[in-house]
């Protein structure tokens, strides 16, 4: 038991007056003589033990109505057992990843969150609160800046958002450490965590879990791009969770202008690819745009096709070109071919690609002449010869790709295509399981820890990729082989050759470390910057090259849209960036029974109030100075002398 005014109990000392009183309390009586006095001595006997004990009753009322009326005025209490009148350290994780934007009624969770966080706590508290991006420490002005936080594609694991706030509390011992987690807890972490593997001293963690019942949501996943028949083929994936007893439109735009819509519902599926053939012709500043309840951000997918330019090929033989010749006859690639012994090195820098069609001379001029190529970001494409395959060997150390092992000279079978491989991904509808694989008479093996695109039967790769250099591990003549002649070999090089080009991909992901290469020869000072549709510019990380420059988008922009890629005031490609889906699924985390869960912030500060009331009883004592004050009473006028 604790007092709230300690300082009153020092007048329990008073209580010692009443007692010397009546214990000192001096009395004369005067002798009266009578004839008989037997009788009276008895009575005055049995009077006198009677007042004694009256006496000492109304003595005892009255003390203790004294001390109760002092302990009252002291105002006892019971202290809780959480508080132990220990000052508290707040920490509250606020969650504004884009899941939290599902509205209910007019508002999402998180603007109803941050609004109902705000009556509970006080800016005279120690409170810390932090999101995805930012953090808000000691702020004299921290309602507002909770106020102008705002939804954000960063998101953060369980695990992470432990590890950030428990380098948020203090180092002090003496505090009561509390962790607030705001948030609709969405499942992307390994369940059934162990809390205390990620924080450092003993805390109090708490979930307040924000989200509503029976949520629908409908994700534009992804577009897929294909050209067919002078006419562009958009496929695009939709994701649907939740009941959709409705459908909707699908609407594509270029820029402003609508250019084809088309209604879906998802009744019988909740996966639709749907598809819309266009034009053959740019859409630099495109977007697919749904009408769909639930989260808005992922409502909008923008893309952009630029228009094709030729890519430059550059085949230097010692073998016949032939089928290479076949393959690079379309209008996509200006395709020319030279002997080795009639090479001019200047022409090297003016390609795309060089294919080195079965060289077995490997000079140093040569070989220098390539490896300044690929310092300037060309793209080589090399099919060994049957041979010297030792000069082809010591350029592959040169340039720090795997080198040619010893000769296999058994027949060998293709079997394996890797179709997740960025050379074949999106290029089969399926994985075919029966194909006419091509054989070989001798091959090579090649060590490499890269995944290959294409292995031989005894899984020794047959094409590898790394960087811009590409290397077989077979020859391709007619003579050693027939994958001249196999279905592999148009799709092979036809993405060999478009590996790097950037009209095949439509969009980007904010947040990511997309490298990407935009052609462009220069010499000046200038760096390329990307415009939005408001005017405004960034600059992203670049490093420039002979005949291209190479962009990381990791840190700008930050946000979804269309974007020019621009110098000065010349526009060179348009680029379209979209923020990662990974929020679009309405799948939570499932917490153990003996988690601090709550529905509500409202229903966790009541909670925690209640933990942390004091509980005071000072009026039972002015209830027992009554009593006792009554039992006094009585005493001194029903009990008889």
């Amino acid at each position: 038991m604790a007092f709230q005014y300690p300082q009153f109990l020092y007048a329990l000392f008073l209580l010692i007056i009443p007692i010397l009183i009546h214990l000192f309390q001096l009395r004369k009586f005067k002798k009266i003589e009578f004839s008989n006095v037997a009788l009276l001595k008895k009575i005055s006997i049995q009077s006198r033990k009677s007042y004694k004990l009256k006496k000492y009753l109304v003595l005892a009322t009255r003390m203790l109505t004294f001390t109760v009326l002092i302990i009252a005025f002291a105002q006892p209490y019971l202290p809780s057992k959480e508080a132990k009148n220990l000052p508290t350290e707040y920490v509250i994780y606020l969650d504004n990843s884009f899941s939290m934007g599902y509205k209910v009624s007019s508002k999402s969770i998180f603007e109803q969150a941050k609004q109902e966080l705000l009556k509970y706590i006080s800016e005279e508290d120690e409170v810390i609160v932090f999101t995805n991006h930012t953090t808000i420490k000691n702020s004299s002005n921290l309602k507002n800046e909770i106020l102008d936080i705002q939804l954000s594609p960063k998101s953060l694991k369980l695990d992470q958002v432990l590890l950030k706030s428990n380098s948020l509390f203090s180092d002090k011992e003496n505090t009561n450490k509390k962790l607030i987690l705001l948030s609709d807890f969405q499942a992307n972490q390994p369940e059934n965590l162990n809390y205390n593997d990620y924080l450092s001293s003993p805390v109090d963690v708490n979930f307040v879990k924000l989200k509503t019942d029976n949520q629908i949501n409908t994700n534009l996943k992804e577009i897929n791009y294909k050209e067919k028949q002078n006419q562009i083929e958009l496929e695009v994936e939709l994701e649907a969770f939740g009941d959709m007893d409705k459908s909707i439109d699908v609407s594509i735009y270029d820029q402003n202008e609508l250019i084809a819509r088309k209604e879906v519902d998802f009744k019988e599926d909740l996966n639709k690819t749907i598809s819309f053939k266009l034009s053959n012709k740019a859409y630099p500043k495109s977007r697919i745009e749904i009408n769909a309840d639930g989260l808005d951000y992922d409502n909008v997918l923008y893309f952009s096709i630029n228009e094709n330019s030729k890519i430059e090929i550059l085949s230097i033989n010692q073998k016949s070109d032939d089928f290479l010749k076949r393959i690079y006859s379309g209008s996509d690639f200006n395709y020319s071919s030279v002997d080795l012994n009639e090479l001019s090195y200047s022409s090297i820098n003016q390609s795309d690609v060089i294919i080195l069609n079965e060289v077995e001379d490997y000079s140093t001029n040569f070989n220098n002449a390539l490896k300044k190529y690929l310092e300037d970001g060309g793209q080589l494409i090399i099919i060994p010869a049957e041979k010297n395959v030792e000069a082809l060997n010591q350029f592959l150390k040169t340039i720090q790709i795997s080198t040619l092992g010893k000769i296999n000279n058994e027949d060998i079978q293709l079997t394996k295509i890797n179709f997740q491989h960025p050379i074949y991904i999106n290029t089969f509808v399926d994985e075919i399981s029966s194909f006419d694989y091509p054989n070989f008479r001798r091959s090579y093996t090649l060590q490499t820890t890269s995944s290959p695109a294409l292995s031989f039967s005894n899984q020794i790769p047959f094409l590898v990729n790394k960087d811009n250099i590409s290397l077989f591990a077979a020859p391709l003549n007619k003579q050693n082989s027939n994958f001249q002649n196999s279905p592999l070999i148009v799709p092979t090089f036809y993405n060999l050759a478009k590996l790097n080009r950037l009209e095949s991909q439509l969009y980007f992901e904010l947040n990511e470390n997309n490298v990407i290469k935009i052609n462009w020869e220069s010499s000046s000072d200038h760096v390329i910057q990307l415009l939005d549709d408001e005017g405004n510019k960034f600059i992203p990380q670049q490093q420039k090259f002979v005949k291209q420059v190479e962009m990381n988008t990791a840190e700008v922009p930050e946000k979804a849209g269309n974007y020019a890629v621009v110098v000065k005031n010349d526009t060179l490609k348009h680029l379209s960036f979209n923020y990662p889906r990974n929020q679009s699924l309405l799948n939570y985390y499932s917490f153990q029974e003996e988690d601090n869960v709550y529905n509500s912030i409202e229903g966790f500060f009541n909670e925690m109030r209640k933990k942390q009331e004091t509980k005071t009883f000072w009026y039972w004592f002015l209830i027992f100075a009554l009593i006792f004050l009554v039992a006094e009473f009585v005493l001194l006028n029903y009990f008889k002398k």
